[in-house]
């Protein structure tokens, strides 16, 4: 009940059209693919050497918390997707786009040098040597990409008529100057 300046009380109803079943569900599959991220996450550090071997029961806890609320909500398990969205999605926040194409261009590369790594390494854990060398493949892609755009940089950098515009840091066409008699 809500008061009034005239002492009548007003009752409040929200209405959706997402029903409370919903709504569990998609708040269990919001905590799967939080946990699958924070579980990846961590078993990719301890894979090189760091990360915290300590806290992966307690993750896969979470994780398992979350499929027993979307089972219960939604009286199956959830989807395959469930599990990829939230890797996915965190994957493709890192394309955000910074408007310079040269930028773009060099973080894209990255991106494709990271995948390829990645694959190799997941790869090798599984023994699959089809996909470890498409891996291979993919990071030395990316990897030439990036020595394009780097040599593509200094020869603009070397060039006498784009002086660099230090504002923004980069190149810049000028015009010559006349000679003056």
């Amino acid at each position: 009940m809500l008061p009034s300046k005239f002492g009548v009380k007003y009752t409040m109803r929200i209405v959706t059209r997402t029903s409370e079943k919903e709504l569990a569900m998609r708040r269990a599959a919001d905590l799967i693919s939080r946990e699958v991220v924070e579980l990846t996450a961590n078993l990719v550090r301890i894979g090189r050497g760091g990360g915290r071997p300590q806290d992966i029961e307690r993750q896969l806890r979470e994780l398992l918390r979350g499929v027993d609320a979307f089972r219960s909500a939604a009286s199956h398990g959830p989807e395959p997707e469930v599990y990829a969205d939230g890797l996915r999605h965190a994957w493709d926040r890192t394309d955000v786009r910074s408007g310079d194409d040269d930028v773009d261009e060099f973080h894209y590369a990255e991106k494709r040098v990271v995948r390829g790594a990645l694959q190799v390494f997941a790869s090798r854990l599984l023994g699959q040597n089809t996909q470890i060398q498409t891996g291979h493949n993919e990071m030395f892609d990316g990897i030439i990409e990036i020595e394009h755009l780097r040599e593509k940089n200094r020869a603009r950098m070397r060039s006498p008529l784009l002086p660099i515009d230090s504002a923004r840091g980069r190149s810049k066409a000028v015009k010559p100057r006349s000679r003056k008699r």
